[in-house]
């Protein structure tokens, strides 16, 4: 980056322009995007890097996310590893840690931390050749400050309130997207609760709400990097995994047996049913549902405590594809 004078300075229309195309974003991978347009063209600069961070027990780590190059193209890098930041990587985080205030500089190269609820959630590393005015820093804090505030606004329009899983909204959304654009193998699979309504009579809603809870943690916990967990609604939940219906079958078998081996205060143990479809050319989202809803359908008429995959059923004969529930009379609690 050269040094910047009032010419190389972006015009105040143009800022304007892009902050507003930043806070019109409802993707947070748009938001990013929006951000790393609005501070090369601030900065007049060529080129920038977009690193993830996390911290585990007291040590930074980072992996790469996007690459801004000169034709202010964004590459993904979704393989990219977690893997130990450098020298300079590491003293950028601890001085933006110790101060939201700083965008740490040296030896030629900027760095902007991108927070979220008070973490350090991803760093920009750009070439820079001296560190910033007192004037173009406060900007560019300003906007950092804006980008988390609405960030922040973001992960609460697509969370279960209660649960902190993404809801139902986003899974449409993600569905969508599948459909549309597969890159490999996915599989939907609906759990849902066995026998919840006399969890919520017995014990009540306080207890009800806290099997949701732990039950969330669960699937959270064993799913893993295999797929995304959604709060479907009131006790059934989605998981899109990115495997074959084989792989699926095994993941979503182990996850019946933890949640059934595992001791739930006050209400002690309990089951899940499952059923699964692959997604591949189903054509509407509502066609996906409707298939892994079938089956399903077809645990809890069965004893419950059981995970089906729908082609499976098909081929068996157990189901047909003009099966109905009949508007769901069966007792799904």
């Amino acid at each position: 980056m050269n040094d910047l004078s009032a010419s190389d300075v972006m015009p105040a229309s143009a800022l304007m322009k892009h902050v507003a195309e930043l806070t019109s974003r409802r993707e947070r991978h748009e938001l990013e995007h929006s951000l790393l347009d609005l501070i090369v063209g601030f900065l007049n600069t060529t080129s920038a890097e977009v690193f993830s961070v996390r911290e585990t027990q007291g040590q930074w780590e980072i992996k790469n996310l996007y690459r801004h190059n000169n034709q202010h193209l964004l590459e993904l890098h979704p393989d990219s590893q977690w893997g130990l930041p450098s020298e300079q990587q590491q003293q950028a985080l601890f001085a933006a840690q110790q101060s939201s205030d700083m965008l740490p500089w040296h030896d030629g190269k900027l760095w902007l931390p991108v927070h979220q609820f008070g973490d350090i959630v991803e760093l920009i590393e750009m070439p820079c050749q001296r560190p910033l005015q007192p004037e173009q820093a406060a900007f560019l804090l300003g906007v950092l400050r804006i980008h988390a505030n609405y960030l922040q606004l973001l992960y609460e329009a697509e969370r279960d309130m209660l649960t902190g899983l993404l809801n139902r909204r986003k899974f449409d959304t993600r569905l969508y997207e599948l459909l549309a654009n597969r890159d490999g193998e996915y599989v939907l699979a609906l759990i849902d609760i066995d026998h919840f309504k006399p969890i919520n009579d017995n014990y009540g809603h306080i207890v009800g709400d806290e099997v949701l809870l732990l039950t969330a943690g669960l699937l959270l916990r064993h799913i893993g990097q295999q797929g995304q967990v959604y709060r479907y609604g009131g006790e059934e939940f989605a998981v899109l995994l990115q495997q074959n219906t084989t792989q699926a079958q095994q993941t979503l078998e182990i996850l019946r047996q933890q949640i059934a081996q595992h001791d739930f205060p006050q209400v002690g143990h309990l089951t899940i049913s499952i059923g699964f479809v692959e997604i591949n050319q189903q054509g509407l989202p509502a066609h996906v549902v409707e298939e892994a809803d079938k089956a399903l359908y077809y645990a809890k008429e069965h004893g419950r405590n059981a995970v089906y995959g729908y082609h499976e059923l098909l081929l068996q004969g157990l189901i047909s594809q003009h099966d109905s529930n009949d508007g769901g009379e069966i007792e799904l609690f």
